[in-house]
């Protein structure tokens, strides 16, 4: 990962904005989840937007309007979220975590945190190989994530 940071800012000249959008496919239950998938879930989700903050944060600290944009949702107890994956949201809500710690640590630095998460599904190809037809039909396509994205890194805080 740290290589292709370097790779990124040798190509584009810097680093301004970190988008982690990362999860695993898992959406099974806390009875039929795998060390293995487990292993997965946590990181690709919680470890990967961890470390990716890490190695980026050198860079963003010299960007003029840093940004750290994780997609994860607000922390909720709700059993909806816990009952049917409990792993998958386990890692999402790890990805909430890191928004709210990395916000205050990274405050001082001048880098923005924040997560962002869609009200109503969006069709991507995981929830189209995943979720029924109808779930796919009612979903939002990509580009409003894209649109959201694009109005909070252009937010100067």
């Amino acid at each position: 990962m740290k290589i292709i940071a370097g790779e990124a800012v040798a190509h584009f000249g810097s680093i301004d904005i970190l988008v982690n959008n990362t999860s695993a496919p898992c959406f099974n239950d806390a009875l039929h989840t795998s060390p293995e998938q487990f292993d997965l879930i946590i990181s690709t989700s919680m470890q990967a937007t961890f470390f990716l903050a890490q190695i980026c944060f050198p860079y963003l600290k010299e960007a003029r309007n840093p940004h750290i944009i994780n997609i994860a949702p607000p922390i909720g107890l709700e059993m909806q979220w816990l009952r049917d994956h409990l792993p998958f949201s386990l890692g999402k809500y790890g990805i909430s975590l890191c928004t709210l710690g990395m916000s205050a640590e990274f405050k001082n630095a001048g880098i923005a945190v924040n997560s962002l998460w869609p009200q109503t599904n969006i069709a991507t190809q995981r929830l189209k190989d995943h979720l029924s037809r109808e779930v796919y039909a009612g979903s939002r396509w990509p580009s409003i994530m894209a649109d959201a994205a694009y109005e909070l890194a252009s937010q100067t805080f």
